[in-house]
């Protein structure tokens, strides 16, 4: 596997495929990108195994095409490439052949002008795959687990029984410069140097590695793309209901809707990009005190932008009551609940009767949000929104409560039947896993899901 800090510095310089910006002069690029592979010694060795192609995958292409195809798809003039790979050590044949390895076999890009600028939009071109009200919705968390760098997001998306994408995680609300901490595993790189400058170190740039632009393929193709706070290592703490409205705001600011024109340029997504949501994760009972706080400001922030809908979610353990998520206070805010069915063996997906029994007292909670009202419209007195959808969320990786999509078959055909008014689907952990599953001929998680619960 090439290292990523290769990655990083080779990318970026073969100009579209980085979305190269005009307003960066080439000169300055190369000098980075140079002094980066010095430091990390990358190329201490042009022979070693970290650059040397085998025979099976070397491209029988001349000199003179391998320059053309990299000029035509990179917009570099030729003596700019001659300049560059000179400095990297690189032939053209295995520029190419890394480009075509890495970032995909042909560039999304080949149709910009040299000079093209534009930050990648989100406007969808069309509808989720099912509507709001089904029950057999998939969704996925997506960028934390070893198979992150098998499955690539754009492949996510390309599954039509996939509906929402949440990428994990905002670790911390107040990192460096008082911005938050944003770790997407192996996607997006190091914060840029304006997020520097303003010392937003623990932002990262999804717009130079072109992640940005996969996060909008997926909503122009009716995916609803969220981000979690929280996750097993994080260090969420909000140490009072000040500190809970204002780490919302800059959320809002930074990844939906907000429009400060001070933290505009530094939105890891780029100024276009309007995730749809966030989800609340919280492992840390330690840092649980404020979250109602937080979820109810982001609430009043969402109304702000009636352009586009944003959800609010939750995914707290399956013990009830969940010890790390305050569920009581924020049901009346939520859209969705994505139940973690799994590392917990008395409520684990495959715990027969000890899952069924948690999950319909999920489904209990999320519908008695408001007591005193109808059964069924209980949650609409406080917020005017239906009650909360609840999901069954399951391991796709092996693990404790880890099933196959066959035995996972069987449990959705005894949860039919019990007729659970707000079911909305499956959610997993995580998406990567989840696509590796359908390998082999078999049909995949979400496949079964799409079919069982239909």
């Amino acid at each position: 596997m090439l290292p990523r800090s290769l990655l990083r510095t080779l990318l970026p310089a073969l100009g579209c495929l980085a979305q190269l910006s005009a307003s960066s002069p080439l000169e300055s690029v190369y000098q980075s990108n140079i002094r980066s592979i010095r430091r990390n010694d990358v190329l201490e060795d042009r022979n070693t195994q970290l650059l040397r192609l085998s025979e099976d995958d070397a491209s029988n292409e001349t000199e003179g095409q391998d320059a053309s195809w990299l000029h035509e798809h990179s917009k570099l003039e030729r003596a700019d490439l001659d300049r560059l790979l000179g400095e990297l050590g690189l032939t053209y044949g295995d520029a190419r052949e890394l480009v075509k390895r890495y970032a995909g076999t042909d560039p999304v890009c080949t149709s910009a002008g040299p000079s093209s600028t534009a930050a990648p939009t989100s406007q969808p071109t069309s509808t989720a795959p099912v509507s709001a009200g089904a029950r057999n919705m998939n969704v996925v968390y997506y960028a934390q687990t070893p198979a992150t760098n098998q499955v690539p997001l754009s492949d996510i998306c390309r599954d039509p029984n996939v509906d929402i994408v949440i990428l994990s995680f905002i670790t911390d609300f107040y990192s460096a410069g008082g911005y938050p901490m944003l770790n997407l595993g192996p996607r997006c790189w190091a914060a840029n140097s304006v997020q520097q400058a303003a010392g937003a170190t623990g932002l990262l740039d999804c717009v130079g590695d072109g992640f940005a632009n996969q996060v909008a393929a997926c909503q122009q193709a009716g995916k609803k793309m969220m981000l979690s706070v929280g996750g097993a290592i994080a260090t969420n703490d909000l140490p009072s209901a000040q500190a809970a409205t204002t780490a919302a705001q800059m959320i809002w600011d930074l990844f939906l809707g907000g429009s400060d024109a001070r933290l505009q340029p530094l939105r890891p997504f780029g100024p276009n990009i309007k995730l749809d949501g966030i989800d609340i994760d919280n492992e840390a009972p330690a840092y649980s005190t404020y979250i109602p706080e937080f979820v109810s400001a982001l609430r009043t922030l969402y109304a702000q932008d009636s352009s586009k809908q944003y959800f609010l979610s939750a995914a707290p353990q399956c013990p009830r009551p969940d010890q790390s998520i305050p569920m009581p206070q924020i049901i009346p805010d939520l859209d969705y609940v994505f139940v973690q069915f799994y590392n917990n063996p008395q409520c684990n997906v495959n715990a027969g009767t000890g899952f069924l029994n948690s999950l319909q007292s999920w489904s209990q909670d999320l519908l008695a949000a408001s007591p005193g009202a109808p059964r069924r419209r209980r949650a609409m007195v406080n917020s005017g929104r239906p009650p909360p959808k609840v999901f069954i969320g399951v391991l796709a990786a092996e693990g404790s409560g880890h099933v196959t999509p066959a035995e996972l078959m069987t449990i959705l055909n005894t949860v039919k039947g019990l007729n659970i008014p707000n079911l909305g689907g499956v959610s997993y952990w995580d998406g990567a896993y989840q696509a590796l599953s359908g390998q082999g001929g078999q049909k995949s998680y979400a496949e079964v899901v799409r079919e069982t619960l239909a």
